[in-house]
């Protein structure tokens, strides 16, 4: 195998050159070199794996590395492929970031919010026609393992107010408790977001592939920050819906988000450990969990609220339970 890292993923075969009575040689991809600004002279690091050769650019003295730019614009585009363009460029390890437009002024308000919800993302220019953001990242200093405890820790703590939310009817209606789990699912989403980013820096970049895969599994790591992200999602949405129940409507409930609580701790703990049968076994308890939750849903299938609240406990854990499937 013969791998090029330094942008977008792509696959060449090319005729090996004999030079001299005993040299072998092989051309450089040309995009790959101007992308990596390599010239006749630079060097390049090369990893020997059993039968793989890694290819990647060496340091170049005097040589900062190239700043990778995106330039949108954004007339015409709904709210929602603006955010798709923004954070898609975010995933791609992007340095600047321009957006441009007449329609600016109408939609300048919400770009800032969208650029705002990514870690290091910060603007940098504004004008009636431009806004510019810079990325403020080292991604070769990004931590992966500690960014999924940061997720993992944030999560716990959102699911035991959620408990408590329940489980102390003078909490039913707070708005500010709805509030607290609202911008602490924001940090999950600007802490899913920077892992899938290192990520893709780490795929594109072998030696620092290296490393990360010696902490754990990237692919793995990339599941589950989606599966964090939608947690949090779930966790905002269910404590809105604790906020519409009645004293004494809610009797039980909180046991059994306790009992999904404690089976994710234990699969989290299970997946820092790489312990596969352990996750095996809290696989096996999906039934009975599943089981408690329907009889309880079948109890209170007339109080409408109640149904949607367990609808969201529901979702929880089977978001949760994805996690025992990574590592198969």
């Amino acid at each position: 195998m013969f791998s090029v890292p330094g942008g977008a993923s792509m696959t060449e075969y090319r005729k090996i050159i004999k030079f001299g009575s005993n040299s072998l040689i092989v051309s450089l991809p040309k995009s790959w070199t101007v992308r990596n600004q390599l010239s006749p002279g630079d060097t390049v690091r090369m990893d020997i794996q059993d039968h793989d050769l890694i290819i990647e650019p060496g340091h170049q003295e005097g040589k900062e590395r190239q700043e990778r730019e995106y330039t949108f614009a954004i007339d015409d585009d709904s709210p929602r492929v603006i955010k798709r363009k923004i954070f898609n460029a975010y995933l791609n390890d992007c340095d600047l970031l321009t957006l441009t437009g007449k329609e600016m002024p109408t939609k300048n308000k919400e770009i800032r919010v969208m650029i705002h919800q990514l870690m290091a993302l910060e603007i940098i220019e504004e004008s009636a026609t431009r806004i510019q953001a810079k990325c403020y990242l080292n991604m070769d200093d990004i931590n992966i393992s500690n960014l999924i405890r940061k997720l993992d820790s944030i999560i716990r703590s959102m699911t035991l107010d959620i408990i408590s939310q329940v489980r102390e009817p003078k909490k039913f209606g707070d708005i500010n408790i709805t509030k607290n789990l609202a911008e602490r699912d924001t940090d999950v989403n600007r802490l899913s977001f920077l892992v899938m980013r290192a990520i893709r820096h780490a795929l594109e970049h072998p030696r620092i592939r290296k490393r990360y895969e010696q902490e754990g599994d990237l692919l793995g790591n990339w599941d589950i920050a989606q599966i964090m992200e939608k947690l949090g999602d779930i966790l905002k949405r269910l404590s809105r819906l604790i906020t519409d129940l009645e004293e004494g409507q809610a009797e039980g409930l909180a046991d059994i988000i306790s009992l999904i609580a404690n089976h994710y701790e234990a699969i989290m703990k299970a997946h820092y450990r790489r312990d596969l049968n352990a996750l095996h076994l809290l696989a096996d308890k999906r039934k009975d969990i599943v089981t408690t939750i329907d009889h309880y849903q079948q109890r209170h299938e007339r109080t409408i609220i109640v149904a949607k609240a367990v609808d969201g406990v529901k979702n929880l854990f089977y978001r949760i339970d994805e996690i025992t499937t990574i590592m198969d």
